[in-house]
């Protein structure tokens, strides 16, 4: 790709130094239970967050194309979604995914990290329990209860608890206390 403006082409450079070793992943295949990991962009947030919204913006776009008897049901799960929760792709893809059979999971530990629209737009959130800032941030941005936020300050680590945790599922304006079974696998802990 050539361009006279110096600013694009050092940015395409960059760029491509760090794509010079990726994979074509088929939407086939990434439609079947492929993870994609972006190891090499992680040092670039804003390169991530250009990543993460093309590749969700490509697997939208390609359910969306197909024909409704052909939906089987979708997630798309972006983790570590700081990276991608303010990009106005992941935005726009929250308020339209469920109208095309599509899920879209985002994970992240900062609740500051997740725009406001974001936030309004989720059919579901589930609040891990933690120390006392974490769970005082989560009540400013969620609204949440003094005795819910009693129930998520006193979750002990998962290691400390057989592997549960104390945790909020909130769906819409109802917000239930839970406790949630973690897989020892995924965490490293079994």
């Amino acid at each position: 790709m050539r361009t006279d403006d110096e600013y694009t082409a050092l940015a395409l450079d960059r760029l491509m130094s760090y794509l010079e070793d990726a994979e074509i992943v088929p939407i086939s295949e990434l439609l079947n239970n492929k993870a994609l990991q972006f190891g090499p962009v992680k040092s670039s947030p804003d390169l991530m967050d250009f990543m993460i919204g093309v590749v969700v913006d490509h697997v939208f776009t390609y359910t969306m194309s197909q024909p409704i008897a052909e939906f089987l049901g979708q997630w798309i799960v972006v983790d570590e979604a700081y990276f991608a929760v303010r990009n106005p792709i992941v935005k726009y893809i929250v308020r339209q995914a469920r109208k095309f059979r599509t899920g879209l999971v985002i994970t992240t530990q900062l609740i500051g990290d997740v725009d406001e629209d974001v936030i309004k737009n989720m059919a579901m959130m589930i609040i891990l329990g933690g120390n006392e800032a974490y769970v005082n941030e989560m009540a400013e941005v969620l609204n949440l209860t003094d005795e819910d936020k009693r129930w998520l300050s006193t979750a002990l680590p998962p290691h400390m608890m057989g592997l549960t945790t104390k945790a909020l599922v909130k769906m819409g304006p109802i917000t239930r206390q839970a406790v949630i079974e973690l897989e020892p696998v995924i965490k490293g802990l079994g």
